[in-house]
């Protein structure tokens, strides 16, 4: 919790782009539920029930399957929305000590063709990589790692995507 009494960004959900935080207590129970939009369920129930899975495997606790909503998420939900019009210009990849030494960021309206942004060759030291370029409209970002800085694969401690 922060000093302002607002929940922090969670830790968990790694494609979790924004994130608003309440006030006051929020606890998973096997009644909590991740919700999606109906109008974007087709995109974002994979991505729930994901986030559904990850919440299991480091809490234990199994929540209830995702489903579509057309109101607005229930006290014990986690709504997720899904912006279509996003802007990205600025990247932040603050590496753990496997790091990479050559990757691409790339970026996806479908999800399935990808081009890359930023391209990082020879990269020799853990820390914070940051880079801007001219806004580009995506759905989907994504990290492509070409080469490891050790034999241990890549380790971020964060990834930020910024319009």
């Amino acid at each position: 919790m922060n000093a302002d009494g607002t929940h922090a960004r969670p830790v968990v959900a790694p494609a979790l782009q924004e994130w608003t935080g309440g006030s006051g207590t929020y606890r998973l129970s096997e009644d909590s539920r991740v919700v999606a939009v109906a109008r974007d369920a087709t995109r974002l129930l994979l991505l729930a029930r994901q986030l559904t899975q990850e919440i299991a495997d480091l809490t234990g606790i199994r929540i209830a399957s995702p489903r579509a909503t057309t109101g607005p998420a229930r006290e014990s939900e986690t709504l997720l929305r899904f912006d279509p019009g996003a802007n990205h210009r600025r990247f932040l990849l603050d590496w753990e000590a496997a790091a990479g030494r050559d990757y691409d960021v790339q970026v996806s309206e479908d999800g399935t063709h990808w081009r890359s942004v930023v391209e990082r060759r020879g990269r020799r030291s853990a820390g914070q990589d940051a880079a801007e370029i001219e806004p580009v409209a995506a759905r989907f970002v994504r990290l492509l790692g070409l080469a490891r800085q050790t034999r241990y694969g890549y380790s971020l401690w964060r990834f930020e995507v910024r319009g």
